[in-house]
């Protein structure tokens, strides 16, 4: 499964639990009335960080479930950064959109795909295909070739 998804899913389910996290400790406060200051903060705090991953992730829910996928292709400029931790992330740029995603590599091929894209010359033009959910919230795999030869330089898959 794409690392995004898994990271998608896991803010759902946490968002989830976050609220109903929230909601039995409010029924609990209600029933015990005992010292309502700090725990009513406290509840307020966790429905508030609940509500935003969930409800923030709530709406691509449907596209994801129904993998109702866009693929956005054309010419693209890439950046690639280095991480603090052995890993890389690149900046894909689509020119034609002027759209921008973000990807992060794995770390077991964090030191073999730089190397591919840095042989071609980051600042060269490529080809890419970026597969995104409809709503364009959620990036899920992405394909950069040679913008001549058509050669498969990094997959994302």
């Amino acid at each position: 499964m794409n690392s995004n998804l898994v990271m998608y899913y896991s803010l759902l389910i946490i968002g989830a639990l976050l609220l109903l996290g929230t909601l039995g400790l409010l029924i609990n406060l209600f029933i015990t009335k005992k010292d309502k200051g700090f725990k009513l903060f406290f509840i307020i705090f966790l429905g508030f960080v609940g509500s935003i991953f969930f409800f923030g992730s709530l709406p691509t829910l449907k596209y994801v479930l129904a993998k109702d996928y866009e693929v956005i292709e054309g010419k693209c400029v890439l950046e690639v950064d280095s991480r603090d931790r052995g890993g890389y992330h690149y900046n894909i740029k689509m020119l034609d959109t002027d759209e921008e995603f973000s990807f992060a590599s794995d770390m077991e091929v964090a030191f073999d795909e730089p190397s591919k894209i840095k042989e071609y010359g980051v600042e060269n033009t490529f080809y890419c295909e970026v597969t995104v959910t409809k709503d364009h919230e959620l990036k899920l795999y992405h394909k950069i070739y040679d913008l001549n030869t058509g050669k498969l330089i990094v997959s994302g898959e």
